[in-house]
């Protein structure tokens, strides 16, 4: 599984929908989570740019584009951004076997 740290603004609709409502979020996206095959690992409300991130694990990226084009046809969403966690040790690894194989520019 692949981890998401999924970034977000509410549209004014969807902040006052947030803001009178006593809905749990939380358990809202978890379900949506559950229901795209993902898992909800936590949700939280910020201050800053963003006003939500959830961190969320699921199989592939398609997933994780599919919630968020659905929630951002609700309509109570300015701004959705995904990020992909990445493991920095097999970065590190690729970087090396392409080191072998690439010739920079300036040196060819």
């Amino acid at each position: 599984m692949s981890t998401f740290i999924v970034l977000g603004k509410f549209s004014d609709q969807g902040l006052k929908g947030l803001m009178t409502s006593d809905a749990d979020r939380a358990a809202i996206v978890d379900k949506a989570a559950g229901a795209a095959g993902a898992k909800m690992i936590s949700y939280h409300i910020t201050r800053g740019i963003y006003d939500f991130c959830v961190i969320a694990e699921g199989d592939d990226e398609e997933t994780v584009v599919a919630m968020k084009g659905t929630a951002m046809m609700s309509g109570d969403f300015d701004q959705i951004d995904i990020l992909s966690s990445v493991d920095v040790k097999t970065v590190r690894e690729k970087v090396k076997s392409i080191m072998g194989a690439y010739t920079a520019p300036s040196k060819s």
